[in-house]
């Protein structure tokens, strides 16, 4: 039994891969921050991880995909900005901000 941690770096990788597509406005640190993590990093771990034989590939597409999700939520929730993420919750949850 493998209990490794292929999920969660491939959910981590699934969100920030669907940075680019979710938010807007788009800066140009989104785009050199894809560029540096997903293209050299993810192709990095993508090789390596797959060369091992052996290996069930279902964690890695659940976490994959887990990630994409995850995102797609998150900037649907708060539109992918942190600056309206607070009057976001304070709408939602006023229990929370009411003190």
């Amino acid at each position: 039994v493998h209990a490794g941690t292929a999920g969660v770096l491939f959910g981590i990788f699934g969100f920030h891969l669907s940075i680019l597509p979710f938010k807007r406005p788009l800066k140009w640190t989104d785009v050199a921050s894809f560029l540096v993590f997903d293209v050299f990093y993810g192709g990095v771990w993508w090789g390596v991880h797959y060369s091992n034989l052996g290996y069930s590939h279902c964690l890695a597409y659940t976490g994959l995909l887990s990630g994409v999700l995850l995102a797609w939520l998150y900037f649907r929730a708060f539109g992918g900005s942190l600056e309206t993420r607070d009057v976001v919750l304070a709408e939602r949850l006023p229990l929370l901000h009411s003190g």
